[in-house]
């Protein structure tokens, strides 16, 4: 069952993302267009969820892994896995080393993972979320928050 959220100020954003982190997921895929708010949503979600009193969000150097296709932030308590693979070409990497990063890091985060020969494996190998981020006419975003199925 899908839920759709609104989105049009950063108050809004903060809600939103300690509503996905309420959600105890450890892989996050994000769906959408270029300019729909994904890695904004990253870094909103890490700078409101993952850092420790007094702990410098700015340090941290979040940004798109577009040209890395994998960035990782490491919190004073948290290791973050941030991917986008948009520009994914074949022979990049093995999805074995996706899953063995995901296995390490408290939360993961996948921009495109439609690009990924078998995310199914994945979803099924950690607790997941999906969310379909878009942008709408007046400029609002929508998302569309996907659980994984019930067992």
């Amino acid at each position: 069952m899908q839920r759709e959220h609104f989105i049009d100020s950063f108050e809004e954003l903060n809600k939103f993302s300690k509503l996905v982190f309420n959600h105890n997921a450890k892989l996050i895929l994000l769906h959408g267009d270029l300019g729909a708010g994904k890695t904004t949503f990253v870094a909103n979600f890490i700078k409101e969820n993952l850092l420790s009193p007094g702990e410098n969000f700015d340090d941290l150097g979040v940004m798109s892994p577009t040209f890395s296709l994998i960035n990782q932030y490491q919190t004073k308590t948290k290791l973050i896995v941030h991917s986008d693979m948009y520009r994914l070409k074949k022979g990049d990497f093995e999805e074995e080393e996706l899953s063995s990063l995901i296995d390490d890091a408290d939360y993961t985060f996948i921009e495109w993972p439609s690009k990924l020969k078998n995310i199914e494996n994945l979803t099924e190998a950690f607790k997941s979320l999906s969310l379909n981020f878009e942008l709408s006419e007046a400029g609002k975003r929508k998302v569309l928050i996907t659980p994984p199925p019930l067992d």
